[in-house]
């Protein structure tokens, strides 16, 4: 064998004989080689012997297995279907599954075990179709002890239930569901009966002369939610809601099903810690309870009654719980019999409640209520709340308040936009964005969701005009420094500005400028961005902070491609609007005097951004300005940054003949016997058609917006 000496004897690995004299677990027997013994008996044996030997083979080994050390044990549980069709069908229900029953029945028997025993007793299909033989192994493991074995074996009992036909959940699951709520020595086989109830009665249901039985079931329905035993109640309340959605439009049961409810919810009130654990899993289950009673005006009454009670709870828990799940049990019972109750008065008080916990999970809720609500009710009981929260300084945490601003926005989208409480909700969302919050947390939120309030509301509005004035005001040099010609002078440059004011900082003009680009405004048009963005657009594009000049180019080039045929001709749009934006930028650079190339940066790669876009006379006029004064400028970052941009222009874009080709191909071969070695190679590669290396890698693999749209893949 590989890794020993020649002429040195080895010894098997620990096992090795062992699993060469038993062979394979095989259906079949397998040929034995010449010269090899055999036994005398099974030679020439008819084949129903052979098969019976093979069987009783098998059923030795995995007895041998299963006794053996921990670690075997469980290998051998877990190929236990394997063994039943190793075995056959005839000899799994004999023999193999009457082993089991002993076995799962033994205490002697390790929890380890008897898990993979549960898992693995799904044998219906194996052995040919349900069997009664198959019950007492899993009444007894519903059983035990311990919980995995228990959710294991439970998890069975629903399986084969779910497989099999009515008749057999009538007449073999429902009688041991009644065997597991009678057993009154310990509580866990009617923790496992909660656990399987509601797939059983549902199978019941569809039985012939089922009456009998699902009276019997009701029943227990009912014992099991009064149990005197806390974990049953607590078992009785996570399955009050699986046994609502499997038996919804039933009548039959719904009286049971409102006894259960009231009796877990609402019963017993001793304030105690395990009782409110109890009660609060229960109102977890009410969303699904709600929607089974929604067809009745009794059952939205019941609902009604305990949403009532555990609003008034004097436990903080039970509010904090039906908090979270009153907006879809609103939204259940207005879709039902429940349309004229009264829902939000309930809502109301819970966010007025004295426990700010309360008061935070139900506003985080508030468009779930929304939905249940009508649109006078969400502008003036919901929205105003919740703007009360924003706006209180010392109310949580500015991330919280953040969070309730986005719910804020979305809001708006359940009510009436030209209503004047909607138009009053946008007037304070407006006068928080120049507040002295110390955290800037809630107005970056407020000002990337600006876009839809905007989009809900209109554009020609007075609420979003003055809204949008106070996006341009973020970018004006003398509210965000204290010197307004400090504030002059420190354009073009990316270092902090001296002087700076922190509720004008600049995380909260990058988002303005993010906001130029988004879906909601693009699709509002030209004339919106003439008359309301270009202000934004200009101030960011000057702006000290690199971030929000890149932030701008992006966004300016998502309008181009947006708008790239407007007017008929290719590039009027653009022309228009981008090319006058970036030769602002040279002249705003020459204004300055700083010897900072920061905006002359910002122009090429506004030029790499847009070019795709413009028109031939568009594109020619930038390159021309970039080619005469930045293709032979200080420092070397600037050259390199030209270089990339006209290598890119020439490798992907079709020039048609314009004077811009000249310019690029003049320039690149100008930028190739440059003294720098870096503007040197990129040069050197935009003329041979190598690919160059991403500006910006979030564009893709294929470079600049422009180029998949405009000439397909980047040559490679």
């Amino acid at each position: 064998p590989p890794g020993t000496q020649r002429g040195v004897p080895h010894s098997d690995p620990p096992g090795a004989a062992a699993a060469t004299s038993r062979g394979p677990l095989l259906p079949h027997p397998v040929p034995v080689p010449k010269g090899r013994r055999t036994v005398s008996t099974a030679a020439g044996a008819p084949r129903d012997t052979r098969t019976a030997m093979a069987a009783e083979r098998a059923l030795t080994i995995f007895k041998e297995d299963l006794e053996g050390p921990i670690d075997v044990a469980k290998l051998a549980a877990q190929r236990l279907g394997v063994v039943a069709v190793v075995m056959g069908k005839a000899a799994a229900k004999s023999d193999l599954i009457p082993y089991i029953t002993d076995k799962v029945k033994n205490p002697e028997t390790p929890d380890e075990i008897l898990c993979r025993i549960a898992q693995q007793l799904d044998l219906a299909k194996l052995i040919g179709g349900f069997d009664p033989i198959l019950i007492p192994p899993l009444e007894a493991l519903c059983g035990t002890e311990e919980t995995l074995v228990r959710n294991a074996a439970t998890k069975t009992v629903n399986a084969l239930v779910e497989q099999s036909t009515p008749q057999v959940a009538k007449d073999h699951f429902a009688p041991m569901l009644v065997r597991l709520c009678a057993e009154s020595n310990w509580f866990t086989s009617r923790v496992s009966a909660c656990h399987i109830i509601g797939t059983v009665y549902a199978a019941v249901e569809r039985a012939p002369d089922a009456d009998d039985m699902l009276r019997t079931l009701r029943e227990l329905v009912v014992k099991l939610g009064a149990d005197e035993s806390p974990m049953v109640r607590r078992a009785a309340s996570k399955a009050l809601g699986d046994l609502s959605a499997k038996v919804q439009g039933k009548a039959a049961i719904a009286e049971e099903l409102r006894t259960v409810a009231k009796a877990i919810t609402l019963g017993p009130a001793s304030g105690a810690q395990e009782a409110d654990a109890i009660r609060v899993l229960a109102v977890a289950s009410l969303p699904a309870f709600a929607a089974f009673s929604a067809d009745t005006p009794e059952g939205c009454m019941a609902v009604m009654e305990i949403c009532t009670a555990l609003v008034r709870d004097r436990s903080w828990k039970l509010r904090v719980a039906i908090a979270e799940h009153l907006g879809t049990v609103a939204q259940a019972l207005v879709s039902g019999a429940g349309a004229g109750l009264d829902l939000v008065s309930l809502y109301d008080a819970l966010q007025r409640d004295s426990e700010p916990e309360v008061c935070f999970v139900v506003a985080n809720k508030a468009v779930s209520m929304a939905k249940a609500a009508s649109a006078a009710d969400v502008a003036s009981v919901i929205m105003p709340n919740i703007l009360a929260l924003v706006t209180d300084q010392s109310y949580r945490t500015p991330q919280d308040r953040a969070v309730l601003a986005d719910v804020l926005v979305d809001l708006v989208a359940h009510c009436d936009a030209s209503s004047d409480g909607v138009a009053r909700i946008v007037g304070d969302v407006g006068a928080i964005l120049p507040s002295n919050d110390e955290s800037q947390f809630v107005r970056i939120q407020l000002v990337e969701s600006s876009p839809k309030l905007i989009a809900a509301i209109g554009p020609s509005s007075p609420a979003a005009r003055d809204l949008l004035s106070k996006l341009v005001k973020f970018f004006d040099p003398a509210i965000y420094h204290h010197d307004p010609a400090k504030g002059i002078a420190s354009l073009g440059g990316d270092g902090p500005a001296s002087g700076s004011n922190p509720q004008w900082c600049w995380r909260l003009r990058f988002v303005a400028s993010e906001v130029v680009g988004s879906p909601e405004l693009v699709a509002l048009g030209v004339d919106f961005y003439r008359d309301h963005l270009t202000a934004i657009v200009r101030s960011a594009l000057i702006d000290p902070c690199t971030l929000v000049r890149v932030s701008a180019v992006t966004c300016m080039a998502k309008w181009a491609s947006q708008y790239a045929e407007y007017g008929g001709t290719f590039g009027q749009w653009a022309d228009e609007n981008v090319v006058p934006a970036l030769v602002s930028l040279r002249t705003a650079s020459d204004k300055t005097g700083s010897k900072s190339y920061s905006l002359r940066l910002t122009l090429v790669y506004g030029v790499e951004c847009c070019a795709g876009y413009l028109s031939t006379n568009g594109l020619a006029q930038l390159t021309q300005q970039i080619a005469d004064k930045d293709g032979s400028a200080d420092p070397p970052n600037l050259r390199i940054a030209v270089a990339r941009c006209f290598g890119r222009l020439h490798q992907s874009l079709d020039f048609k003949g314009g004077p811009a080709q000249q310019t690029v191909l003049s320039a690149l071969q100008k930028l190739s016997a440059d003294p720098d070695l870096d503007v040197k190679d990129l040069a050197n590669m935009g003329l041979s058609k190598e690919r160059l290396p991403l500006t910006f890698p979030h564009w893709g693999p294929t470079g600049a917006p422009w180029v998949a749209q405009r000439v397909g893949q980047a040559p490679k």
